[in-house]
């Protein structure tokens, strides 16, 4: 069978099981309805205009949904949303939007999902605003995105609007697709993969050496640019002259096809670009850095994981060619046996007694535990506790295989709304290593401590990275609809 047979019985089946592109663009809406009124919880935003000198006859143009069990386990997941857009590839043009969360395994959750005409600040601060209004029960969240001016411009307007609804809201861009306007400067792996190492790490003196290696690096990367694409037009020039053809003097051409591709190497405001701090000098650290990630807004997602799920996750693979009500029952009838399957092996878990936290997490706590038996605890300062807040913050000093670092174990009480609950203890670490509050779980010299003064490690951990929250991420059951 030839590639274009497939493709037509491919056509063909698609059709006969859901319809025609045309059919399935009127029957999607009144699909997710249908959805949305068997599966209560959800949210859906339909919006359709009029066609000129056509009376009584509408053409869909956005269509957002999110299902209210994915909105359910968002509770319980990290209050990271990772943004990220993927052209459809039917007979009708578009773009799929979606937002992915990411439980205490790092599994994908796809939140919520949109159908728009294209990438705008229009259609981003639609999508944006419909998010905020689905994902009603979370206070603070970090929005993870791509750098692009249309999204950043969206993002800013949502951030500033006074009729937000999140309470603190952050927005950090995607190292994946930084990382790709990177390559535009500098096309070479090896400093590819320095950036990224640049932006994941964690620690700022490192970061400082590594910044400092970058910039020699590009810098001598664009020297040798430089002086190869005046050698080409050396030549260039030698060969036309024996040529006999007249032409411009290229001096006043690009320096090559190449360069032209590569954004001229000046930015927005036509900056020469000669090395790594030029181009990376205008975006604030905290947007694009792990090690200045102000509060730990992003739990240590830097957006990586999202790049390859709408072509090999378990539920967007391949749904971007699909009419657009498949998209929808696709999507859905994927999410109804992913929960079952993922919930089943959550309570697997929770039922043995040997397993203390989900499956990466005791993978990545049993490989610190390894770490700390390498430190030793060299001093511990008197405690400072205050008697009436009951707040107490004990300060270690930790001897690692190359330097000292300091850790303090805080707690303090705190007090619920309803009264009846009285207060409850919260117990937080930090460590001068940075990893505790950027992570929100504790790094190796936190566990040497709490192993040295007979702590509970888990005590000082986020409740996201517990098999509790692991279990009712994946709790809720969904409703079979009908599509006629």
């Amino acid at each position: 069978m030839s590639p274009a047979e497939a493709w037509r019985a491919r056509q063909f089946y698609l059709e006969r099981e859901y319809g025609t592109f045309y059919d399935s663009h009127n029957f999607a809406p009144r699909l997710l309805k249908e959805i949305a009124r068997k599966n209560p919880g959800g949210f859906v935003d339909i919006k359709d205009e009029d066609v000129a000198d056509c009376k009584d006859f509408r053409v869909l143009q956005r269509m957002f949904w999110a299902f209210g069990q994915c909105l359910q386990a968002f509770r319980t997941c990290r209050p990271v949303l990772c943004i990220k857009a993927t052209p459809l590839c039917g007979k009708y043009q578009g773009m799929l939007l979606t937002a992915v969360a990411f439980d205490a395994n790092d599994f994908s959750i796809p939140v919520a999902c949109a159908i728009v005409e294209g990438e705008t600040k229009e259609s981003w601060l639609w999508f944006l605003q419909n998010l905020e209004r689905a994902v009603v029960h979370q206070s603070d969240v970090c929005l993870i995105h791509d750098y692009k001016s249309e999204l950043i411009d969206a993002m800013e307007d949502l951030l500033n609007s006074r009729q937000r609804k999140w309470r603190k809201a952050e927005s950090r861009w995607c190292m994946e697709d930084l990382a790709e306007n990177f390559s535009a400067y500098f096309c070479d792996k090896e400093l590819v993969m320095m950036f990224k190492k640049l932006c994941q790490q964690k620690r700022r003196h490192k970061f400082g050496k590594m910044w400092k290696e970058l910039d020699e690096l590009t810098s001598r990367y664009m020297l040798e640019k430089e002086q190869s694409a005046t050698r080409e037009m050396q030549l260039e020039s030698v060969e036309h002259e024996m040529a006999g053809v007249e032409a411009e003097s290229p001096c006043n051409q690009p320096d090559s096809v190449e360069d032209v591709k590569e954004g001229e190497h000046a930015d927005d405001n036509n900056r020469k670009i000669t090395k790594f701090s030029d181009w990376i000098d205008l975006k604030p650290r905290e947007k694009w850095s792990l090690a200045y990630d102000r509060g730990g807004a992003r739990y240590g997602i830097m957006g990586s994981d999202i790049t390859d799920l709408h072509k090999n996750g378990p539920i967007l693979k391949g749904i971007t060619c699909l009419p657009l009500s498949a998209m929808v029952e696709v999507t859905f009838l994927r999410l109804v046996k992913y929960f079952e399957n993922t919930s089943a092996a959550a309570n697997k878990a929770i039922g043995n007694p040997s397993i203390n936290f989900p499956e990466r997490v005791q993978v990545d706590m049993n490989s610190k535990m390894q770490k700390a038996e390498m430190h030793n605890l060299t001093y511990t300062y008197a405690s400072d506790k205050n008697v009436i807040s009951g707040e107490e913050d004990q300060k270690f000093t930790v001897k690692g295989r190359k330097r000292e670092v300091t850790v303090h174990l805080k707690s303090e009480n705190t007090f619920s709304m309803d009264k009846s609950k009285g207060s409850t203890i919260r117990k937080t670490a930090t460590c001068s290593c940075n990893k505790p509050q950027l992570l929100h779980k504790p790094c190796s010299h936190v566990i040497a401590v709490c192993c040295e003064i007979g702590v509970r490690t888990a005590s000082y951990i986020s409740p996201y990275y517990s098999l509790p929250y692991l279990v009712s991420t994946w709790r809720k059951k969904f409703s079979k609809f009908s599509r006629e």
